[in-house]
């Protein structure tokens, strides 16, 4: 069954029964009709299109695993060198840097601001307005 609707008119229309519609015109009234369709579709679908695509994939990206390689010296690392555990990205032998923070895993970062895992910074004590034993947060002492 398809409905077909035009402007102001609606059409039923089944293939082999009979056509149905009404129209409605300005003027408010309604004419209706009715007819017999005897049309047959003999419609035939002689499509014969071919896909003629030669394109080549010439992709030729490397391995892009960036997850962290765990180590336990240079030569598992390709080159790379090992450090704090994980092939790193940089010697990473900087006051205040690491290969194994949470979440950076073989890449060389900064600890975050106030804090020394490693003790890498001293404590000059207040009165000398030196540094305070921490972290700045730059691969430096604060």
């Amino acid at each position: 069954m398809r409905y077909i609707s035009i402007g102001l008119a609606s059409l039923i229309f089944i293939a082999g029964c009979s056509l149905n519609f009404s129209l409605t015109d300005p003027d408010g009234g309604t004419d209706t009709s009715t007819g017999t369709d005897t049309d047959v579709d003999t419609d035939v679908d002689s499509d014969t299109d071919t896909d003629t695509d030669t394109d080549t994939d010439t992709d030729t990206d490397t391995d892009t695993d960036t997850s962290p390689v765990e180590c336990d010296d240079s030569g598992d690392c390709g080159g790379d060198p090992c450090v704090d555990g994980y092939c790193c990205n940089d010697a990473c032998d900087g006051a205040c840097e690491a290969c194994d923070i949470t979440g950076f895993e073989g890449t060389c970062t900064s600890y975050p601001d106030g804090v020394d895992p490693e003790d890498d910074c001293s404590d000059a004590g207040p009165s000398s307005c030196g540094e305070n034993g921490v972290c700045d947060g730059v691969s430096g002492c604060a």
